[in-house]
This record gives C-alpha cells, structure tokens and sequence, in this order.
C-alpha cells in the first residue's frame, strides 16, 4: 500500500513538473508577420488593364512527377 502511496505522489509530482515547465516555454515555427496591405492585380490606364499575379510555387526536383522543377522551368 505504501509503494502505491510513494508512486502515486511521483506520478503527480511529475505532473505538476510538466505542466510548470510546458507553461515556461514559448515554442512557435516562425516569426509573426504583420498583416500587410492589399495589392492591386490589375492597373488600368486610358487604353489597357495590365494585370499582375505573383505567387511562389514548390515543385519537386525530382523527374518522377509529371510536374517537376526540370520540367516546369523551360515553360517558365
């Protein structure tokens, strides 16, 4: 009875430890960004609307996927 007693009181120290320690740390993948302002994707002027859509794309470099940086890159 008393082995249970002393196991039980690690198992709640340990807890309580944990906790404490889970509280301390400030863990994030990365910086927080600032919202930013809205872009315009189309300029229009007196005879034309030019417009503008910048994305970043990941491909694979690997030539097993029908789309793949090598194969992407000449059209690009």
């Amino acid at each position: 009875n008393q082995v249970y007693q002393m196991a039980g009181r690690y198992v709640i120290r340990l807890t309580l430890l944990s906790i404490i320690v889970a509280s301390l740390v400030d863990a994030s993948c990365r910086d927080t960004e600032l919202p930013r302002d809205c872009e315009a994707l189309c300029m229009k002027n007196q005879t034309s609307i030019q417009c503008e859509l910048r994305v970043a794309v990941l491909l694979p470099k690997d030539n097993k996927f029908e789309i793949s940086l090598s194969r992407v890159l000449p059209v690009l």
